[in-house]
């Protein structure tokens, strides 16, 4: 009889205790199923997602792991900024932050090849920059309300998508603006300007896009960082026109300075910097009496910047309008020597040539006829070369003129109007620039464009052809991709009784 009695109490405790388990599991799950209905409200699913009934707390989790909302940068709103992507600027009381967060900006690819083609148009109050850049996988522009520019996106150059990638905060106002940058790969470096003070002094920042997209302050404001060009391994950029260049190292984070070079305008290919500069002592400026100041007028120089060593390249008559171009073995840039004076205003002259030099070989080819008008904002991306043809749209830009160095052949690109004052990126046989779209002067219809251009195949240095001998210029061919060695035209004597 006291067994029985066991037995009926040991089961009724059992019972007991699986029905307080199987109410504390209701209520854990309820409370899972709340937390987690918040957080995709908070996620701005849809009113039918959020209000479904999800029963299994394995179900809700999946889809919460779905959702990727757990360190997806790509998904940030604009106001969700993490802290450590974000660095306050002292002197313009600004934050400034660093993180791809999707836009609804437009951005317009194209799939042809040879013709010009419009990335992205300018609409009311918001308007392009003249700053732009590229790598493998996407395109660069800056947007601007009025006067400032405030916000760096990026398109992807494979399905279109646009994501804002630098900007201010928007809710505290804006006591600076971004006026420059420029990519190489996933870097990206930047200058930022204060309207607080009538200074036009520029502070740099370099920003890494990858990993955790650190963004660092490389030059203050007093260092004056105008126009910074990154190029691994180094970010140059120079002081106040005409003024110092820096070189700043990105493997070790030091910087150093050319001084005696007052420089108006350059380009660089991480080995070597290509200058339009006076020598002086630093009290000179390009529109004054530089004659007087020191031996050579505004020319063009080449500076190892590993060493600093400087070189010349050409020595100007007339001041040059624009930047050099380098890749590889050649530079292309515009020179004044065939200038013909029909006023004192220099657009009154015809002759502004587009030089393509061989920095392997120290030859010179004159790319562009030097009668019939000017040429300008010269570009290279071996065997393609390309500037503005004055000749077809005013006084001060055109269409762009692209050539085949080797197969002569050519492209006119009539969808955007280049002005020669502003700059052009090429890269990999595509480029993007500043335009407008019906006029050189118009400022109604400006925007970024682009073009792309077929791969020639494999481009080697002409050093690499070297063959000792004086009597021949070291040339690597694209066309026939291999080296060939052609007789120059210099004075020499190649040691061989059967020549000449």
């Amino acid at each position: 009889m006291n067994k029985i009695s066991s037995i009926i109490l040991l089961f009724f405790l059992f019972w007991s205790c699986t029905s307080c388990n199987i109410n504390d599991s209701k209520n854990d799950s309820d409370e899972m199923t709340d937390s987690d209905s918040d957080l995709l409200t908070d996620a701005d699913i849809s009113d039918d997602l959020s209000d479904e009934v999800l029963t299994e707390s394995e179900d809700i989790e999946n889809d919460v792991e779905d959702l990727d909302l757990v360190d997806d940068k790509d998904f940030l709103p604009d106001e969700d900024f993490p802290d450590e992507n974000c660095i306050d600027v002292a002197e313009t009381h600004d934050r400034l932050c660093f993180s791809p967060r999707p836009s609804d900006e437009p951005c317009s690819l194209t799939q042809e090849s040879g013709v010009d083609h419009i990335l992205s148009r300018d609409s009311k109050d918001n308007y392009n920059s003249r700053s732009m850049g590229l790598n493998d996988d996407y395109y660069f522009f800056m947007k601007a309300v009025p006067e400032y520019t405030l916000s760096i996106y990026r398109c992807d150059r494979s399905d279109g998508s646009v994501q804002k990638i630098v900007s201010n905060l928007s809710s505290m106002g804006s006591a600076g603006y971004f006026r420059s940058f420029d990519v190489d790969r996933d870097y990206i470096v930047f200058s930022y300007n204060t309207t607080s003070t009538a200074s036009q002094d520029q502070s740099c920042y370099l920003g890494s896009m990858t990993g955790d997209w650190e963004l660092k302050r490389i030059a203050g404001f007093k260092n004056d960082c105008h126009e910074p060009q990154v190029m691994w391994p180094y970010v140059v950029y120079r002081e106040e026109y005409p003024g110092w260049l820096h070189i700043y190292d990105i493997r070790t984070g030091t910087e150093k300075k050319l001084e005696g070079y007052k420089v108006s305008s350059f380009h660089h290919d991480g080995k070597k910097a290509y200058v339009n500069a006076i020598i002086g002592k630093g009290d000179e400026s390009v529109g004054g009496d530089v004659l007087s100041k020191g031996p050579f007028y505004l020319s063009l120089w080449e500076v190892d910047l590993e060493t600093l060593e400087v070189k010349p390249v050409e020595i100007f008559l007339k001041k040059p309008i624009s930047a050099p171009y380098i890749y590889g073995s050649y530079i292309v840039y515009g020179s004044g020597r065939e200038w013909m004076l029909y006023s004192g205003d220099f657009v009154s002259r015809n002759g502004l040539a587009i030089v393509l030099y061989d920095l392997v070989n120290r030859t010179e080819k004159i790319l562009t006829d030097t009668v019939t008008g000017n040429s300008g904002k010269a570009f290279i991306n071996y065997p393609y070369a390309g500037w503005v043809d004055g000749d077809v749209a005013g006084e001060y830009g055109g269409y762009q003129k692209v050539v085949d160095l080797e197969t002569e052949d050519e492209w006119i690109l009539k969808n955007c109007v280049k002005d020669m004052r502003d700059p052009v990126i090429v890269k990999d046989y595509s480029m993007i620039f500043f335009a407008s779209f019906s006029a050189p002067t118009s400022d109604e219809d400006e925007g970024i464009c682009i073009a792309e251009f077929p791969d020639p195949g494999k481009v080697e240095s002409n050093e690499s052809c070297h063959d000792v001998n004086p009597c021949t210029d070291d040339i690597y061919s694209v066309k026939l991709q291999k080296c060939t060695n052609l007789p120059n035209m210099k004075k020499c004597d190649d040691n061989n009784s059967s020549t000449p």
